[in-house]
C-alpha cells in the first residue's frame, strides 16, 4: 500500500512524513498537524466509461435518423467493449496520461515539536 502525506489537507505529494515537515516554512515550535491516506492511482476507466461512450453513439445515430438505427450497437459483446477500453487506455497512455490519484482513508497525525525536531535531525 503506498501512503501519500500532506500538510494542508488537499495536497497529498509527499512520499513521507519527513518531506512534509519539510515544505512547512514556519516554526515547529508548538509541534504541527499532517495527514496521510492511502493512494489510489486513476485509470481511464475510472474517468470514462465505454458503456457511456456507446449509449452517447447510439443517441446520436438515433438523433441523425431516426428509427432506422433503433438496436443499432445492441448487440454489442463484452470482448468488443473490452476492446474499445483497450484503445482508450492506450490514447490516454499515449497522449494525456493521467498525473493523479486519490486518496482514500485520510487521518491526522499531529507531531511535537521535539519528534519534529528528532525527524528533522535537529537539536
Amino acid at each position: 500500500m503506498k501512503i501519500a502525506w500532506a500538510t494542508d489537507s488537499e495536497n497529498f505529494r509527499y512520499a513521507s512524513m519527513k518531506e512534509a515537515i519539510e515544505s512547512i516554512d514556519t516554526d515547529h515550535d508548538k509541534g504541527l498537524t499532517v495527514e496521510f491516506g492511502e493512494v489510489i492511482d486513476i485509470k481511464p476507466s475510472d474517468i470514462i466509461s465505454t458503456v457511456n461512450i456507446i449509449d452517447n453513439m447510439q443517441s446520436s445515430i438515433c438523433d441523425q435518423v431516426g428509427e432506422a438505427a433503433e438496436g443499432w450497437g445492441s448487440d454489442i459483446t463484452p470482448e468488443q467493449e473490452a476492446s474499445l477500453q483497450a484503445i482508450i487506455e492506450k490514447w490516454v497512455a499515449d497522449n494525456c496520461p493521467l498525473h493523479f490519484w486519490k486518496i482514500i482513508n485520510v487521518k491526522e497525525q499531529f507531531v511535537s515539536c521535539a519528534e519534529v525536531k528528532e525527524i528533522l535531525g535537529k537539536e
